[in-house]
């Protein structure tokens, strides 16, 4: 049976999203790994699988990211949303589920980073999606839904320990004022503690959130309004988690999956194909030199850039193929091309795959 190798930015071998990484076997705490972006909420985690042995890996999930809201000031709340890869070692196929903030019905062009670039919320909606689909996925819930929340409501109430430096420069910002204790050290939020409290006390498949005219969904769409977006009621109501088998591929003596999506997982699935073409058939580590090598490496990210702006245009299955037929092709034409200068200009080709959008532009890629 091969190792599992997922893909996909802010990855995890289990579970994925953007402000944390899970890796997790379900079923086993000797093989539970967590990931996440502050000790906080690792340790949170670590107490969870100690309360229950048997927790799984979207649960964890669940658990650590709302923790990171709480925990990092630039994440505060909920978030706008995550994408997830998640496999189970009792079903063979993996899932690549989108839970990611979504724009509204009604989208006026504005230039520029403003607040009518918000999209519909949607952690919250990802959250549902993962607890009520547990079962289908060969899980079974080891927490009950309002015990998910309940450390971290006590952790936003009890505030969190943050460094004099972000202390004072949060204190500048008059809005964060009554959520800091200067003398202590401590960032608090109240405001989501109640939010968190509320979404325990609510049915995971009926969160009041995301029906229209509740109350919950009128004050949202209230205060999405006084910051001048174009959010109604009926885009939040109207939003839907969506669930697509992921992208696999073989490499080495993994099988990675990653996005079905055009992005940056399959970005990182190209370059790392085409490492371990190099190291399969070309003797990468046996027989090349530090100079190639590094070569090599700098050559598959000039590939990886080219490529970026162009990945929108091709569907799974030319996505597919440039794994299977083109990185081959491509890793025998960068080994020929070892030693001569790196191009300037950016790719017109993967392989046999012509990038539709290609036009001559000056490439830079900055280290």
């Amino acid at each position: 049976m091969k190792k599992i190798l997922s893909l996909l930015t802010g990855i995890g071998i289990t579970v994925a999203s953007m402000p944390s990484v899970i890796a997790a076997n379900a079923y086993d705490k000797n093989k539970t790994i967590v990931v996440t972006n502050h000790e906080v909420c690792t340790k949170m985690a670590k107490k969870y699988i100690k309360a229950y042995p048997k927790i799984t890996s979207p649960e964890l999930f669940i658990i650590t990211s709302t923790c990171e809201g709480i925990v990092n000031p630039m994440d505060s709340g909920l978030g706008g949303g995550f994408q997830m890869v998640l496999h189970t070692a009792k079903n063979p196929s993996a899932h690549y589920i989108n839970s990611r903030e979504k724009s509204g019905a009604v989208v006026p062009y504005q230039s520029g980073n403003t607040p009518q670039h918000i999209g519909v919320p949607s952690m919250l909606a990802g959250y549902q999606h993962l607890y009520n689909n547990l079962k289908k996925w060969g899980l079974k819930p080891a927490v009950p839904w309002t015990k998910l929340f309940s450390k971290n409501i006590a952790l936003a109430k009890k505030g969190v320990y943050i460094s004099d430096r972000l202390a004072s420069v949060l204190y500048r910002v008059k809005n964060n004022q009554k959520y800091l204790n200067i003398t202590a050290n401590k960032f608090y939020n109240t405001n989501l503690s109640k939010f968190l409290t509320q979404i325990a006390n609510n049915k995971p498949n009926a969160q009041p959130f995301y029906i229209k005219n509740s109350l919950m969904n009128r004050i949202l769409n209230e205060e999405l309004n006084e910051i001048g977006t174009f959010i109604t009621n009926n885009d939040v109501a109207n939003y839907k988690v969506t669930e697509k088998p992921a992208l696999k591929h073989d490499i080495l003596t993994y099988m990675a999956h990653t996005s079905a999506l055009p992005g940056g997982g399959f970005l990182q699935l190209l370059g790392t194909s085409l490492l371990a073409e190099a190291i399969s058939k070309h003797g990468y580590l046996t027989t090349w030199t530090d100079i190639q090598k590094f070569s090599y490496k700098i050559r598959v990210l000039y590939y990886m850039y080219s490529l970026e702006p162009h990945l929108k245009a091709f569907k799974k299955k030319e996505m597919q193929l440039m794994l299977t037929r083109d990185v081959p092709i491509l890793a025998k034409k960068i080994i020929k091309k070892l030693s001569q200068p790196l191009p300037t200009n950016i790719a017109t080709k993967i392989g046999k795959t012509k990038l539709p959008l290609s036009r001559v532009v000056n490439l830079e890629i900055n280290f």
